[in-house]
């Protein structure tokens, strides 16, 4: 039992640290890419004296290239973000990237998000009135030339930490099961490992409860359930008695449940050494949930040791129809 305690009081502490793991406020926003897309003018030829010339219009200009990235921040904590966590926030593209275009795409509408664009910076200054936890602003930037992505990160003094240094991260990959810190995994893991152990050693005491004899003895009980069929059910009833006793009495559950009181015979299957079974008396009283056995002996007191039981219990056959 002192063992079966134990492990309830490392489980206790397990529980304690993981909750205060999860639950501790975390302020974090991510940088995140949603989409991306690249258009470029291409001249096709269908044979020597035909050929098609693609151009692309940017606001009735010819670009070269034209790439569209949809990206933005999200929060990534488990606490709300204010205006006044935020000090400043922005998206930093490399140096003489041409931002042709800016435009809110998705936000929260208590957001009220606002975007500003600065040319010779390279740089989108971003702001918010609330964000939530998990809560995304996505912006959509048309750029005069095909851009990596990964140039592209986020920057500001905020109280909230930047994940992943600011560098962006694609959202299909923030959304899928292996981006779970392997952290969590592992306590979780241990967890699962540890209530399990607990449960065993508690079914275990459970099944093998220590009972004491009408004088005091103790012995332990341990009931396996054999066969569940045809209606009836048979089992095996280990008792371990510590000393000798002059009687034993103890109850037992049936697994099923009886419509009516079963036909019930309790055979003495094993015996402690220098006992025959005819020494031992058995008696035993039995309802549709369970039965009441009693163990005895004609003469003297039972010897300590391993009494084994076998039961089998069926439905009444003399019931009228």
């Amino acid at each position: 039992m002192t063992l079966v305690f134990g492990v309830i009081g490392v489980v206790g502490v397990i529980f304690t640290v993981v909750t205060y793991i999860v639950n501790r406020p975390v302020y974090e926003l991510q940088g995140i890419l949603i989409s991306e897309g690249t258009y470029t003018s291409q001249a096709f030829s269908f044979d020597d004296s035909h050929s098609i010339e693609l151009q692309i219009l940017f606001d009735g200009e010819q670009v070269e290239d034209l790439a569209y990235l949809q990206l933005g921040v999200r929060n990534s904590g488990n606490r709300p973000l204010i205006a006044s966590d935020i000090e400043s926030l922005y998206l930093q593209f490399p140096p003489g990237t041409q931002l042709l275009a800016v435009e809110l795409v998705d936000y929260p509408d208590e957001a009220e998000v606002g975007a500003t664009v600065d040319p010779s910076t390279s740089r989108i200054t971003m702001s918010f009135v609330l964000l939530k936890p998990q809560e995304i602003i996505s912006l959509g930037v048309y750029i005069a030339e095909a851009l990596p992505p990964e140039s592209v990160e986020v920057g500001g003094r905020t109280i909230a930490s930047l994940a992943n240094s600011g560098r962006l991260q694609r959202l299909a990959d923030l959304l899928s099961p292996r981006t779970v810190g392997w952290p969590i995994l592992l306590i979780a893991g241990l967890l699962v490992v540890i209530l399990s152990t607990a449960i065993f050693f508690l079914r275990s005491m459970l099944s093998r409860p220590v009972l004491r004899t009408p004088a005091g003895e103790e012995f332990t009980l341990s009931h396996v359930t054999t066969s569940v069929e045809d209606g009836s059910e048979e089992g095996r009833i280990t008792i371990l008695l510590d000393e000798p006793a002059d009687r034993l009495s103890f109850p037992a559950l049936f697994e099923r449940k009886f419509l009516f009181v079963p036909m019930l015979d309790i055979h003495r299957s094993a015996l402690p050494d220098g006992l025959d079974i005819d020494d031992i008396q058995v008696g035993w009283t039995s309802t549709t949930k369970g039965f009441h056995v009693l163990l005895g002996t004609y003469q003297g007191q039972l010897p300590a040791g391993r009494y084994i039981l076998t039961y089998e219990a069926k439905p009444r056959t003399d019931l009228p129809q």
